[in-house]
Parts: C-alpha cells; sequence; structure tokens
C-alpha cells in the first residue's frame, strides 16, 4: 500500500467516525426530547409513543434549534460519499 493510498483510507476512516457519533448523538438527543414529550403528555399507550418519536423525528427537519445538527450531519455525509466516490477513481487499473 502506497502513502498516498493510505492517507486516503486515513481520511476515509476520520470521516466515518464523525459521522457516526455525529449521528448516534443526534439520534440520542431526539430520542430523548421523544421521552421527554410523552412524559409531558402524562401516559398514553404504544401508539402515543410512536406519535411523539414520529414527530419528534418530523421536527428535525423543521425546526431551527435542529439547524446546526442537521446541517453538520449533511456536510459529513457529502464528504463521506465524495471520499467513498473517488475510490473507483483513484484506484482504477490505468492501462
Amino acid at each position: 500500500m502506497s502513502v498516498f493510498e493510505a492517507i486516503w483510507l486515513g481520511l476515509m476512516a476520520i470521516a466515518f467516525v464523525a459521522w457516526v457519533v455525529t449521528m448516534m448523538r443526534t439520534l440520542y438527543r431526539l430520542k430523548a426530547r421523544a421521552d421527554e414529550r410523552l412524559r409531558e403528555s402524562r401516559g398514553g399507550g404504544l401508539g402515543t409513543g410512536i406519535a411523539n418519536t414520529a414527530t419528534t423525528f418530523g421536527e428535525f427537519f423543521t425546526r431551527p434549534e435542529w439547524r446546526r445538527e442537521r446541517l453538520r450531519l449533511l456536510l459529513l455525509t457529502v464528504v463521506l460519499f465524495a471520499i467513498i466516490g473517488t475510490g473507483p477513481i483513484l484506484w482504477a487499473p490505468r492501462p
């Protein structure tokens, strides 16, 4: 493996770990918000929990307080796709 390949793989690993950490952190915060909503609604059955979760996940795409997380996830996703997409171009066999 050349130095260039090692750097490319390292960049891909860093981008992937950053994406995973950001995604898990965001999902944890969304789940905590959904649980908080469920407690505020004072009970309810399974349907209420599912409705709160769906509503909270829907708010992720529309509410301004989630803007930073949305942009961070979008940026990391684009970076990760760009790194993955360059692989076949960089490592394609040359005649």
